[in-house]
């Protein structure tokens, strides 16, 4: 009575003393005091209510407890966040007792606060709760434990919080078997509720879940994947697209990626394939040979956005579906994608070999996205295409850096140093048409040829000589060959006016003219009868050289008949 006084009195006093008075009745032993506590969490002053419920905490009564229980629908905003955050653990006796009782409102506070409260260690509660046939709340305690399980598995898929310093896996590993029991307990009962909350917090690699879903005669089995079919539920969701992460990953859990039609599903899916698929989810695609929405059209495919496009196209590139439904999933997103769909296109339309394939290859050789006439490079030369290398040379002339790098990279064999080392086992006609090739294509391939002519040794400086015919390459090149008519090997002297006398130029002639009076009598007569040869060229179009032909002479032989795929145009 005395405490109730103080009480009474303190509410008319400053806040010193209101602190004093709760200070005091949180510390007695007088048990009094929680009837004082509960009388003043009904008192009008919201100061008074919020200094009770402090006090409160600090009391061992169960009494105290079921009543903040039984008035928490009263209970202001921040009174449940003071218990949330300091008297969770105060509360979880008196939580347990209100979602077992059949009265109404006390029962709904209690599911209501352990929802509030985060309070995940009262799922085996819920699940006690639903199994008993005589609650008349059992379906308020099925919702409640749906929330909560939601709840939990987000903490377990977030970044931790260190402010709460409950550990969320071993919170699972302590509400986790109350759930697996019902799963394998051998009578099937086991309500589809206790079924979701079990997949959300199981994870894929528990046992009881893998045992479920690879044994189609097991009771569970069907709920399972019904409900793996059908939930929307986020949880779910990643669960069964974590199968494809998986390399023992059950194939029910797969086939039902396949069964999935819902669009919300569907652009998770290809977000989680991405544009580069790794290792493991391409072997599970190609597990799964069905797929419903495909089956249906492409429809669907104008509902993503243009990254998860990239993911569709790995879908049915890399899926065990039929080859001719991926290469039109291909080509829908090749004409009707954005960038990022048409480069992942055109990638993998080198897994098909087909005239409509060779087609799509040939547009994405001129697409407006140099990215994706980048990609088509490899696959214009591969595939053997009409007008394939004169595609490629065109792009080793674009204006931009990374389309003339993969078209470079695609014909790497018309590069010099590889000329070179097949020079001699060319034809004649092989030679100058691969020269060309490799003059426009290698930017390194003048400066390379420079070094030949400048060589110490007569066998390079001679090979030089015959380049710079298959190159044409005497315009930029003058004055490297010029220089050779000063060597002191006069049948070299001789081979450099031979080719001087092929390309008729002001500055060849006088070179030639300049040979004449050369020490050597071979030079000399070479010199003098290109000169004829080259007077001869402007009174007939057909040239120096084949009027050099017809007199018997041309420069060193050094072609052979070429490789047949070279006679193709693939050299």
């Amino acid at each position: 009575m005395l405490i109730e006084t103080l009480l009474s009195l303190s509410v008319h006093v400053d806040m010193w003393g209101l602190a004093l008075t709760f200070d005091l009745l949180a510390k007695t032993p007088n048990e009094a005091a929680v009837r004082a506590l509960i009388h003043a969490l009904e008192v009008n002053d919201r100061s008074v209510r919020a200094a009770a419920l402090r006090a409160m905490i600090h009391r061992n009564s169960s009494v105290a407890k079921e009543a903040v229980v039984r008035r928490w629908h009263c209970i202001s905003e921040p009174g449940r966040e003071f218990l949330t955050n300091s008297g969770r653990e105060w509360l979880s006796p008196a939580l347990r007792i209100a979602i077992r009782d059949y009265e109404d409102q006390f029962n709904a506070n209690g599911l209501s606060a352990a929802i509030a409260l985060r309070d995940y260690e009262m799922i085996p509660t819920l699940v006690e709760a639903m199994n008993d046939r005589a609650n008349p709340f059992n379906e308020r305690a099925a919702i409640t434990l749906i929330e909560i399980s939601e709840l939990l598995h987000d903490v377990l898929h977030s970044p931790r919080d260190y402010r709460d310093r409950r550990d969320p896996n071993q919170l699972r590993q302590y509400v986790l078997p109350s759930l697996e029991h019902c799963v394998t307990r051998g009578d099937g009962v086991c309500r589809m509720e206790i079924s979701e909350a079990f997949l959300l917090l199981a994870g894929r690699d528990n046992a009881a879940l893998k045992h479920v879903l690879v044994t189609s005669t097991d009771r569970h089995h069907q709920p399972f994947i019904d409900l793996f079919t059908t939930s929307s539920r986020p949880g779910l969701t990643r669960l069964l697209l974590s199968y494809l992460e998986d390399s023992s990953a059950p194939l029910a859990a797969l086939q039902v990626i396949g069964r999935r039609t819902d669009i919300t599903f569907i652009r998770q899916l290809f977000r989680r394939i991405g544009n580069e698929p790794s290792k493991i989810i391409r072997a599970n695609l190609k597990r799964i040979t069905k797929c419903v929405w495909l089956e249906k059209g492409l429809a669907l495919l104008e509902a993503v956005n243009e990254s998860e496009q990239a993911g569709a196209a790995n879908f049915a590139v890399h899926s065990g579906i039929d080859r001719g439904l991926a290469l039109e999933v291909v080509a829908f997103l090749f004409r009707r994608g954005g960038p990022a769909a048409r480069r992942s296109a055109v990638g993998l339309l080198v897994d098909f070999a087909s005239p409509f394939a060779d087609e799509l290859c040939l547009l994405a050789s001129n697409d407006n996205d140099p990215y994706v006439r980048a990609l088509s490079a490899p696959q214009l030369r591969n595939r053997g295409l009409a007008g394939g290398i004169q595609r490629l040379l065109e792009m080793v002339g674009s204006e931009n850096e990374i389309e003339r790098e993969a078209a470079r990279t695609t014909l790497d064999d018309f590069r010099f140093d590889h000329l070179v080392d097949v020079f001699d086992g060319l034809t004649p006609e092989m030679q100058k048409q691969t020269g060309l090739l490799v003059k426009r294509i290698d930017p390194q391939a003048l400066t390379k040829l420079s070094r030949e002519l400048s060589s110490e040794h007569r066998q390079q400086k001679q090979r030089g000589l015959q380049l710079v015919v298959a190159l044409d390459a005497i315009g930029e090149l003058h004055h490297d060959v010029t220089a050779l008519l000063h060597d002191p090997d006069e049948y070299l002297r001789a081979e450099a006016v031979r080719v001087l006398s092929l390309f008729d130029m002001p500055e060849t002639r006088q070179a030639l003219r300049s040979a004449l009076l050369d020490s050597s009598r071979l030079v000399q007569e070479t010199a003098e009868r290109a000169l004829t040869e080259l007077k001869a060229k402007t009174k007939h179009p057909f040239g120096a050289f084949e009027n050099s032909a017809q007199e018997g002479w041309s420069p060193l032989p050094l072609w052979n008949e070429p490789p047949a795929e070279v006679q193709r145009g693939n050299p």
